[in-house]
């Protein structure tokens, strides 16, 4: 997996910062590491401390781990970003996470790497000049050891939501790796909608029956259940002059499905440690968009399923915060 050093980026000097450090934000520094560019990791938690660390991450099922020393540095200590910016936190820290950003100088694009939608407004809002958005087609879990497994499914789409088209050529240049690529894309809102109605499907069932992500390609009831929903999301789609195909959508998910058999869903990671999940930007934000239709657009399946997940995560993380008797 280690690859010849791309000599012509690392002259240029251009720096990566990744804001995450997590199951996205990891492989991802590893990725650029590996393959010379110069990446820093940035944590934006409160008491967070400046240090050298080994990643390790199985890239795309090889049979070894690759490790890679990774600089992280909390975005306290940060004046100045210089460089591409990246946004790899879960979305419901991003109102926090942009206005630190607003009160330093940031010198470069913003490239916002999460699953759902309008998760780019906290930094349109903040007014960064240009804000780019990828949408993910990876698979990815932290393991106990820290340790993280990844796999790209497909390279995934970068495009341009506000600011200077100009600078997305240089940007995909400086984070496309043979282990975790990007492509153009010239219509990056309907990428936006078609992976969040695909992460609308995994992120509810799967947390709700604790299965792994393969289940949609072994069980036809999931299937079905899975098609309710594409089916409800693409009709507010279409009312809204998004023209989303079901079956491709549905293509989509049994592909993913068949490529991550044993892969366990963030949302369902993140529920067992009793974290906040993506959930409130997939399902609950199809539905609250489908109430705020004229008319109003009913998502009755996609919108229970999604208030479940909510609630299941909250009893967890209750339990989580209870002291042990």
């Amino acid at each position: 997996m280690i690859a010849l050093m791309d000599e012509r980026l690392r002259e240029t000097g251009k720096k990566v910062f990744i804001i995450g450090a997590g199951a996205i934000g990891i492989p991802l520094a590893a990725a650029l590491a590996i393959h010379g560019r110069e990446v820093v990791l940035v944590s934006a938690r409160a008491g967070a401390k400046r240090m050298n660390f080994d990643a390790s991450v199985r890239f795309g099922g090889e049979a070894e781990m690759v490790g890679v020393r990774i600089e992280q540095v909390p975005l306290a200590e940060l004046r100045e970003l210089t460089g591409t910016v990246v946004i790899a936190i879960k979305a419901h820290a991003n109102d926090a996470v942009a206005a630190a950003l607003a009160s330093r100088k940031v010198r470069g694009e913003l490239v916002v790497m999460q699953n759902g939608l309008g998760v780019e407004r906290p930094f349109l809002s903040c007014g960064f000049d240009t804000v780019l958005r990828s949408v993910l087609y990876v698979t990815s879990q932290t393991l106990p050891d820290g340790s993280v497994e990844f796999r790209q499914i497909a390279s995934c789409p970068l495009g341009v939501v506000a600011g200077d088209a100009s600078r997305l050529a240089g940007c995909l240049e400086s984070l496309t790796t043979p282990a975790f690529s990007f492509k153009e894309h010239p219509q990056i809102e309907a990428e936006v909608w078609m992976k969040t109605v695909v992460n609308a499907v995994f992120n509810s069932i799967c947390p709700l029956l604790e299965v792994d992500n393969g289940v949609f390609a072994r069980d036809a009831e999931a299937v079905a259940v899975a098609r309710q929903i594409v089916a409800e999301c693409v009709a507010l789609a279409k009312d809204l002059g998004i023209l989303l195909d079901e079956d491709e959508v549905m293509e989509k998910i049994l592909a993913i499905s068949a490529g991550s058999e044993g892969v366990m869903i963030s949302t369902l990671q993140d529920i067992r440690a009793g974290r906040e999940t993506e959930i409130e930007n997939l399902n609950l934000e199809l539905a609250r968009i489908g109430a705020a239709a004229t008319p109003p657009h009913e998502l009755p399946i996609t919108g229970s399923l999604g208030r479940l997940v909510l609630l299941k995560s909250r009893l967890k993380a209750a339990t989580h915060s209870s002291p042990v008797p």
